[in-house]
This record gives C-alpha cells, sequence and structure tokens, in this order.
C-alpha cells in the first residue's frame, strides 16, 4: 500500500549508538526520536518509522557558524547604514551619538553667515566641566552667587529648570548672526530631546508672561507654526523645527531657517568648505566652538574705522578665509583654541619664515608675573613704518624728530632691530611704579647689529644726561650696564646692557644686572611655567604665561586693611582657584595659523575663611 509505514522494531539507547557508529547513511535529525539518520535518501527513521522527508535537515556545524557569521555581518553593516542616514534624527535623542565636533544647528543658517557659535559638549566635555564646577561651587560666595542667577531665571521665566526645561534641553545650543549689520535676523536655536515638552515649557512661558500683560500670535510657515510676541519694544519670535527651538527677534529670521531646511540644495553654512576646514582644525574633543567668516572682516573693518584711516594697510585681511575659536574642559582646566585659515598666496611676499621665541625666556626671572615673548618684531615695524610715509605729514615729524634728538627711526632703529623680543614683569620693591605698589619691568629685543645698537643707546643715554638725569656706568663679569636715576629724588629710573645680542632695559640695578649677567633663576626653569607649557606645541612664534596665584598674592598683599575686606570678599573667591594661564600660537605647514590658550583650575588647598579678612 501507498501510504503503509513499514514496521521498525524499537532500540534501546545503547544499540541506538552502537547502530549509528557501525553504519554510515545517517546524517538526517528525526524530529521525533532526535536520531540521526545518515542516509540522505531516507524517507522514515529506521528507529521510530516517522516520515522523514516533512522535516527539514539541520544544518551542519560549520554550516551554521558560518550562517551566524553572515547574519551578524548584514546585521552590523544594516546598524551602520542606519546610524549613517539617521544619526542626527537619533542624536535628538542620544545626544553621545552625534560628535563633539558636528554641530546640527549648522544646517539652520546660510553658507555666508557672518558669525556661528555653538555649544555643544559630549560626556568626557561633561565630566571635566563638572570637576572646575565643584571646584567653584565649594566655594561659599560663588555658591551664593549662582542661587542668585538660578533665582533670578526662575522669576523672569516663571519656570523651574529641573522640571521645566532640564527634561527636553539638548546639548547644543547655537547662535547665528547671518549679518553684523542686521540684528534682526540674529537666531537663537536650542536643541530639543522632547518636543512635547518643550512645547508645554514655551506654553507654560507664555501663559506667565501674558499675565504681565505681554500678548501673543501664532501663525504657520511651511508647516511650522511660529509665535510672536506683539506690542512689545522688543518682539520675540519662537517656534519648534528639526529638533530645535527657534528664538529671534523676527518672523523672518525663523523663517529663513525654515527655508535652508525646506529648500532642495540649500547653501548651508554645514556644506561651507571654509567651514568645514576651520571647524575640522580645532579640537574634536571640545565643549563648544565659533566660527567667523574671515572673508567679511576687511568690509566690516573699513564701515567701522574712520574714513582717514589708511586702510590700505588691511590688504592682507583679504588673505584670511575662516577663524575658528573653541573651548573645552580638561584635566587642567579651561582650554582655548583659535584657528585661522589663509589662502598663501595672498599674503605679503615678503613675509618671513616661522621663528621661535629662544632667547628671551631663559632671561626673564623665574618669578615674572606675566611674559610676553614673540618674533617678527623688525618685520612688523618696518610695515608699520611703510604705512606712516604714506601720510602726508610723515616728512615733516621725521625730519622734527631727527633735528631734535638726531635719531632718524629707519636707519637707527630699524637697521639693527631683530625679530625676538620679551617683556616681563615681576614683583620689585624698587621697581617700575614705585615702592607702593612693587612691580617692576624687564624688556628685551634680540640685536643683528650690536654696534648699531650700542649707538643709539649711547645717543639716548647723552640726551638723558643734557635732561639733568644722573648716570652711572659699572662692569660686572666683564659686561657694560649702564644705570640712570632721577635727578632730584635720585630714585632709579631704568637700566640697559647687552648679552648674547640681546638688548636687556630693566626698571631696577638687580633685574638688569641678573638678566645680563645671568646670575638669577629663569622663568624656563620655573615649574609652573613647565607645567603651564608641558601641553602645548614646542614650536611657537609666540606665547604669553601669567601667574595668576603669584599676581593675587602679590596685590592682596599690597592693598591695605579697608581694600583688602572688599577685596577677600567680592573678587578673591572666584580667582583663588585659577593658578596660570599659558598661550602659545604658530603657523602651521597647512596654512592655518593656530593657537591655545590653557586656564589652569585646581582646588584651593586649606581655603576657608581663616584665609579671609573677614567675616560673614
Amino acid at each position: 500500500m501507498r501510504g503503509h509505514v513499514p514496521e521498525v522494531p524499537e532500540r534501546s539507547q545503547e544499540n541506538k549508538k552502537l547502530f549509528l557508529q557501525e553504519r554510515s547513511w545517517f546524517n538526517v535529525e528525526c524530529a521525533k526520536c532526535n536520531a540521526t539518520v545518515e542516509n540522505k535518501e531516507a524517507k522514515f527513521c529506521p528507529f521510530c518509522g516517522t516520515p522523514l522527508n516533512e522535516f527539514a535537515p539541520p544544518p551542519s556545524p560549520s554550516k551554521s557558524k558560518k550562517a551566524i557569521w553572515i547574519g551578524l555581518g548584514v546585521l552590523t553593516y544594516l546598524l551602520l547604514v542606519i546610524g549613517f542616514v539617521a544619526r542626527e534624527s537619533l542624536a535628538q535623542v542620544l545626544p553621545f551619538l552625534s560628535p563633539s565636533n558636528s554641530a546640527r544647528a549648522a544646517k539652520l543658517a546660510p553658507g555666508n553667515t557672518d558669525l556661528f557659535l555653538v555649544v555643544n559638549p559630549n560626556l568626557d566635555q561633561v565630566k571635566n566641566f563638572a570637576r572646575i564646577r565643584d571646584i567653584y561651587l565649594s566655594i561659599p560666595e560663588v555658591k551664593d552667587a549662582f542661587d542668585d542667577l538660578r533665582r533670578d531665571f526662575e522669576d523672569e521665566f516663571g519656570l523651574d529648570f529641573n522640571e521645566d526645561v532640564k527634561p527636553w534641553l539638548g546639548r547644543e545650543i547655537a547662535l547665528i548672526v547671518p549679518n553684523y549689520s542686521h540684528e534682526e535676523l540674529y537666531l537663537l536655536a536650542v536643541s530639543t530631546t522632547n518636543m512635547k515638552k518643550a512645547s508645554a515649557c514655551l506654553q507654560k512661558v507664555r501663559q506667565h508672561w501674558e499675565k504681565e500683560g505681554m500678548a501673543f500670535k501664532d501663525r504657520t510657515y511651511q508647516g511650522v507654526e511660529i509665535t510672536v510676541e506683539t506690542g512689545g519694544s522688543s518682539p520675540v519670535a519662537y517656534a519648534l523645527h528639526e529638533g530645535f527651538l527657534l528664538l529671534a527677534e523676527s518672523e523672518e529670521a525663523i523663517e529663513k531657517a525654515i527655508d535652508m531646511t525646506r529648500q532642495k540644495g540649500a547653501a548651508t553654512l554645514a556644506k561651507n568648505e571654509n567651514y568645514k576646514k576651520v571647524m575640522k582644525k580645532l579640537p574634536a574633543n571640545r565643549s563648544g566652538a565659533c566660527y567667523i567668516n574671515a572673508e567679511n572682516i576687511p568690509d566690516i573693518i573699513k564701515d567701522e574705522l574712520n574714513t582717514d584711516f589708511p586702510v590700505e594697510s588691511l590688504h592682507h585681511l583679504e588673505a584670511y578665509q575662516g577663524l575658528g575659536f573653541s573651548i573645552s574642559f580638561t584635566g587642567e582646566g579651561v582650554r582655548f583654541d583659535y584657528s585661522l585659515a589663509y589662502d598663501k598666496e595672498k599674503l605679503p611676499k615678503d613675509l618671513p619664515p616661522p621663528e621661535k621665541v629662544e632667547k628671551t625666556i631663559t632671561l626673564a626671572p623665574e618669578n615674572s608675573l606675566v611674559f610676553i615673548g614673540g618674533v617678527h618684531l623688525n618685520y612688523v615695524m618696518e610695515k608699520i613704518l611703510e604705512d606712516i610715509q604714506k601720510e602726508p605729514d610723515f616728512k615733516d615729524i621725521d625730519a622734527e624728530i631727527e633735528y631734535n634728538l638726531g635719531i632718524d627711526i629707519e636707519s637707527d632703529l630699524l637697521s639693527w632691530l631683530g625679530s625676538e623680543y620679551g617683556l616681563a614683569i615681576v614683583p620689585d620693591r624698587d621697581g617700575l611704579l614705585g615702592k607702593e605698589t612693587h612691580l617692576g619691568m624687564l624688556a628685551m629685543f634680540s640685536v643683528k647689529d650690536i654696534q648699531k645698537a650700542k649707538r643709539l643707546m649711547d645717543k639716548i643715554a647723552d640726551l638723558l644726561d643734557e635732561e639733568g638725569f644722573v648716570s652711572d656706568s659699572v662692569k660686572v663679569d666683564g659686561k657694560n650696564i649702564k644705570y640712570f636715576y632721577d635727578p632730584y629724588t635720585e630714585a632709579f629710573m631704568l637700566g640697559y646692557g647687552f648679552t648674547d645680542n640681546i638688548l636687556v632695559i630693566g626698571s631696577s640695578e638687580n633685574l638688569v644686572k641678573e638678566a645680563v649677567t645671568g646670575d638669577g633663576s629663569s622663568l624656563a626653569d620655573s615649574n609652573t611655567y613647565k607645567k603651564a607649557f608641558a601641553s602645548l606645541q614646542p614650536k611657537y612664534e609666540g606665547c604669553i604665561f601669567i601667574d595668576v596665584e603669584r599676581i593675587v598674592d602679590t596685590v592682596r598683599s599690597n592693598l591695605d586693611r579697608l581694600d583688602r575686606r572688599s577685596f577677600d570678599r567680592e573678587v578673591y573667591p572666584f580667582v583663588k582657584p585659577l593658578q596660570a594661564v599659558s598661550y602659545r600660537q604658530a603657523r602651521t605647514d597647512d596654512n592655518f595659523l593656530s593657537g591655545t590658550l590653557v586656564v589652569f583650575v585646581e582646588e584651593p588647598v586649606n581655603f576657608s575663611r581663616k584665609e579671609l579678612s573677614y567675616e560673614l
């Protein structure tokens, strides 16, 4: 019979195993008894008689593993595709999916936007910011000031930040300035993670302001509802669009932002090559950034400056393409970076190659409060002189200087002036501003022709002698130093000397002597200085160092009791965590001028009210 199933004798589990080992024609698994049948052509299970053709054979272990890997590969590919296509939408809900150096709000701005400012920290930045925040909020005076600001916010808008704003607030806030001269087009874009909660918050603000007598109207533009405050001296318009709360002084600003997202192929800032190039140059791990369309800077300056100003001297600004700034929170404190993109072909052909500040930093005293160093001083002075010489009255002024002082600016000064310069401000009881202020100054200039430099300084010394100043020439370690004193009070005025092709001018005898002879400790060997510049680029054309902690202590020690009480109450708590500020800049090989400034913030050691000169 066609449907007959042959009887197969039952086998014990032991017999099954022996049978399978002896026979090699089973490779199909029976769905009923789980026996393995090696004969692919078998239609019935030889153990229980169940038809085998009703069940699909399981894959071999090797094929099963291969299928798993293929499945995982397809899944990974789909996730990558979906993540790339929908990353901006997902970033509204999961902010960490959007990299910190990408600003979604840039798609709302036109490509030729004058200024774009964005705050969009990632998780790492939030952690570092929290460290600095906790340092400051641990100081009672700072905590009180912060609480006052929060109360003012709640009173102004009728909101509780934690309940009404935090649930929908995204991680990106941007200010868009399409044109500096049209304030009504300025736009603030605040990203949202929940549009419904953001709408409820706006409704609450509206009701609060309506109770204050303000009136609003609603209208729709391209399917987007725009709310406008009417009747006020400073109108406000807002809308929710593309995951952003848009705020502006005019409906037009919001409409233009909507147009940027609705027009296919719109030339947005996000597509602008200069914008992308500049923002990419800034640190990727940052909390916020600012982009300035540098191509518009010459026109803006010419509009703002007096017409009598020699605007021809600004021609080099036409080489600038884009300027970017960023702020980052690091383990050290707060870091600011900038990058200026330029067209090398439009820069002056005689622009000198990059150099490094080297000699002057070694002459600056170890206890310097401030040090400023740079290069290309001679080049800058020559360009300034060229611009001044274009003025019609210059020849008369130049002739008068030469007649009265016997000094020709070009031959007596620029002929020997070198590239590097440095300026140090130091604590000094006999210094620049007298015994009341205890500050001194040391200026250093590199010299390319020592004999010409000495002749100019001799001319200046003769002029001071003619004016009645008392001078004294000394020789220390084989080096000549000249000092000048006030003829009436005999107080020290200034001194100068030469060392290693560097002209040193100082405001006290000790400052000049230590710099010329090298007897004093150098700022370059200071632990504070080394720490301040440890993370910055080693090659630089300009630098600034500020020892904030030492400045604060110096200023505080020079105050009388009454002023110190006021200082301790209003200033000291806010500046106490600041340790130092460091800055370096340099030109790079990819046509950028880049710089970094770091503000070092540390928790005050043993900071308490006992340290202050007042009691609450």
